[in-house]
C-alpha cells in the first residue's frame, strides 16, 4: 500500500474515532423504561380506552359510560360522537375500539366473531352506552340516529357544556337558535351523496357503489355540490361557524366529512382544494377557525398523511401485481398529489412546532395529558405500549428487509421516548440540540423513526401535533 493511501486511511479512521467519541459524550445514557416512566408519565392515568380484539373480559354491564366505536378514527359517525363527548367536557367516559363489519371489499358482513364481544353482536357503530341500571345502548351509526344522538347528549350529560345549543358564558344567553342547529345539521343528509356514493367507515362517500365502478371516484360535479352547500350555510350565518361566532352540534355533524375531504379530494381530482379559499372563502374561514379548537386539533383531528394512506389500501385501488405494475392500472392507480403535496393543502404548512396556547388549554383540562407539549405527549403513550410497539416493530423491521436485534430495537425505542420529550422545549441548550441532532443520525435510531412515520394513523394512535413531532424527526 502506498504511503499516501495509508496517511489517507489512517486520517479518515481517526477523524470517524474523534466523531464517535464525540457522540459517546453527547448522547446520555438510554434511560430504562422505568426511568423514562417515572420522569414523563403523569401519575394520573387517562381515561379507559380498550380494544375489543385484545380483551376477553369486556362485560355487557358498565360502571361509567362507554363509547363504542371504530377502531381506526375513519368512520365519520364514529368521529361526530367523540367529537362531541369532547367538546362537551366529558371525559370520565370509557372507550372500546371496535372493527366494523360491513366495511369489506365486496360490501357483505364480515364473519370473524373473535373481534367483537358476543353480547354486543353485529350492532353497527358507533354506540353509547350510559351508566345506569338499563345498559341500554345508544345507536348513532345512521345519519338519522347520528343527528339525534347528539341532540340528545345535552340531557345525557346535563352538567357538560351545552352544544345544541351552545351556551355564552357571560350572559347564559344561547349564542344561536335550536332551530338552526336543526336546519343546518339536517341539510348535511340532505347534500351528502348518498344516493351514488358507496358507503364506507374507511372512505365515506368518495367511490361509486354501483357494480362495475366499485373503485371508481364520484364525478367532481359531485363534491364541488357539496361544497358549495357548505359555502352558503356557512355564508347565512356569518361564521366563522355553521351557526355563527360558537362551535355548536351542527359543526360537530360536518367536521368529520370535511376534514377528510380537505385532504382526500385534491388526491382525486385535481385543483380540488377545498381549504385553499378562493371558491369557498367561507369554507376556508370555516377549517382555520376549527385548528383553534384545543380538543379537535390536539386529538381528534386526523393528519394528511393518514388519510391520504387510506386511499392506497385496497379494495379503495386497484391491487398492482407483477403483470399490473402501479403506473399502469389506469387514472384509479395513482393519487395526484404527493404526500408532501397532500400536507401543504391539508395544513397550508408543517404544524410543528406547534401552538403552544392551544396545547396549553387542551391539556390544563386533562391532567394525563402531558403539558409539556406534543412531542412530551406523544413519548408518555409510546411508553405505555411499548411491548406491543416493539413486537410490531420487529415484524415490520423483518417484513422490509431490515436486521436490527431485539436489545437495539428496545434501546432505539427508549431513545425515540428520549428525543420526543424533549423536542418540546423552545430553546434548547446547544447541548441538547447535539443530543437531538446526533441521536436521529444513529442508523438505529433513524430505522425506528423511519417504522413510526410509516405505521403512524392519526387519529387511531396519537393527536395531528404528536405524530407531527414524530415525523419531523424522522
Amino acid at each position: 500500500m502506498r504511503p499516501v493511501v495509508i496517511y489517507v486511511f489512517l486520517v479518515l479512521c481517526i477523524k470517524t474515532f474523534r466523531q464517535n467519541v464525540v457522540n459517546c459524550h453527547l448522547i446520555p445514557a438510554t434511560p430504562t423504561w422505568s426511568d423514562l416512566r417515572t420522569k414523563l408519565v403523569p401519575t394520573l392515568v387517562p381515561p379507559v380506552c380498550v380494544d375489543s380484539r385484545n380483551t376477553d373480559s369486556l362485560e355487557a354491564d358498565t360502571a361509567m359510560p362507554r363509547l363504542f366505536r371504530e377502531r381506526n378514527g375513519w368512520c365519520v359517525y364514529s368521529a361526530r360522537l367523540w367529537l362531541a363527548l369532547e367538546l362537551k367536557g366529558v371525559t370520565n367516559y370509557h372507550t372500546v375500539l371496535m372493527e366494523p363489519l360491513e366495511d369489506t371489499y365486496d360490501g357483505s358482513k364480515n364473519e370473524n366473531e373473535d373481534i367483537r364481544p358476543n353480547w354486543f353482536g353485529d350492532l353497527a357503530l358507533p354506540q353509547l352506552q350510559l351508566a345506569d341500571s338499563t345498559g341500554v345502548l345508544h345507536c348513532g351509526a345512521t345519519e338519522l340516529s347520528s343527528i339525534q344522538l347528539l341532540k340528545k347528549l345535552d340531557v345525557m350529560f346535563p352538567d357538560s357544556k351545552p352544544l345544541w345549543p351552545p351556551i355564552d358564558d357571560s350572559d347564559g344567553k344561547a349564542c344561536c337558535k335550536v332551530e338552526d342547529i336543526a336546519y343546518v345539521s339536517n341539510a348535511f343528509g340532505d347534500e351528502v351523496p348518498t344516493d351514488i356514493a358507496r358507503e364506507s367507515s374507511r372512505a365515506a362517500w368518495l367511490f361509486c357503489k354501483e357494480e362495475g365502478y366499485r373503485l371508481d371516484t364520484l364525478p367532481r360535479s359531485t363534491f364541488e355540490k357539496f361544497l358549495n352547500a357548505a359555502e352558503d350555510l356557512l355564508s347565512n350565518y356569518g361564521g366563522p361557524f355553521f351557526c355563527g361566532t360558537s362551535i355548536s352540534a351542527a359543526d360537530v355533524v360536518w367536521a368529520p366529512l370535511l376534514e377528510r375531504y380537505a385532504a382526500q379530494l385534491p388526491c382525486l381530482h385535481d385543483n380540488l382544494t377545498p381549504r385553499a379559499g378562493g371558491k369557498w372563502p367561507k369554507l376556508s374561514e370555516w377549517y382555520q377557525a376549527m385548528d383553534q379548537i384545543p380538543v379537535y386539533a390536539c386529538r381528534i383531528k386526523g393528519d394528511a398523511p393518514s388519510w391520504r394512506k387510506v386511499l392506497f389500501v385496497d379494495p379503495w385501488w386497484p391491487k398492482p401485481d407483477l403483470w399490473h405494475p402501479r403506473h399502469t392500472v389506469g387514472p384509479k392507480g395513482e393519487l395526484r398529489l404527493s404526500e408532501q403535496q397532500c400536507c401543504q393543502v391539508y395544513d397550508g404548512a408543517s404544524i410543528y412546532p406547534f401552538p403552544t396556547n392551544i396545547w396549553t388549554e387542551y391539556s390544563t383540562s386533562r391532567p394525563f395529558v402531558s403539558p409539556n407539549g406534543p412531542g412530551s405527549e406523544a413519548a408518555q403513550i409510546i411508553i405505555r405500549n411499548h411491548l406491543s410497539i416493539r413486537k410490531d416493530a420487529t415484524k415490520w423491521f423483518e417484513e422490509n428487509g431490515y436486521i436490527c436485534s431485539e436489545e437495539d430495537t428496545d434501546a432505539a425505542l427508549r431513545t425515540v421516548v428520549l428525543l420526543l420529550s424533549l423536542s418540546d422545549y423552545q430553546n434548547l441548550s446547544s447541548k441538547n440540540e447535539a443530543i437531538l441532532k446526533s441521536s436521529a443520525e444513529d442508523e438505529n435510531v433513524s430505522l425506528m423513526l423511519l417504522y413510526l412515520d410509516s405505521r403512524i394513523c392519526v387519529p387511531r394512535d396519537v393527536g395531528a401535533p404528536s405524530a407531527a413531532t414524530i415525523r419531523q424527526l424522522a
